[in-house]
């Protein structure tokens, strides 16, 4: 991939939803639990999707794979299904990654998808970001050893079919 910038791909990392880091908690979620942007600095995030491919790139974005807390707490619907946000995470809550590692209330919490529900909320999250454009997801802290030294956080077989769900929905195979 190369463009008249010199660079193709434009990720939006983290702060796209909130900035925790700054104590600003505007974003969250819509009302199916899934991430929402932050509506002060991105207002329309599909617009700015748009203007990124017009420049002849790619638009990748962010995500802590898990369900944040409040999106538990609030125990939102799962899109489609009878399901809650309560129905298809580990209990008693564990680390959906390695940020929430050696926490007894992780904020991160993992997905259990041996529920039903799991599959279609993950779908659910590929398809939102895909509506806005978005070509490709940095999924952080999935692997052994990410930003800690608990090498038994691995989620990368959790979120191997969340890869090829968002190649399909993005017209790719593989």
């Amino acid at each position: 991939m190369s463009s008249s910038f010199g660079f193709a791909p434009q990720i939006h990392d983290r702060c796209w939803r909130s900035c925790r880091c700054r104590n600003c908690r505007q974003g969250g979620f819509d009302g199916n639990g899934r991430p929402a942007p932050n509506p002060t600095t991105f207002p329309d995030i599909k617009a700015l999707v748009d203007h990124i491919h017009a420049n002849g790139q790619k638009a990748g974005i962010y995500w802590i794979p898990c369900i944040e807390q409040p999106a538990v707490d609030a125990n939102y619907p799962v899109l489609g299904t009878p399901y809650h946000t309560q129905d298809i995470v580990v209990t008693p809550h564990v680390p959906g990654n390695s940020f929430s590692a050696g926490q007894t209330n992780p904020y991160h919490i993992k997905i259990d998808f041996t529920m039903p529900g799991a599959q279609e909320y993950t779908n659910s999250v590929v398809n939102l970001f895909a509506s806005w454009g978005i070509d490709f997801i940095k999924l952080d802290g999935v692997t052994p050893g990410s930003y800690v030294d608990d090498l038994s956080i691995d989620n990368r077989p959790d979120w191997e079919h969340g890869r090829r769900r968002l190649r399909t929905v993005a017209g790719r195979s593989g």
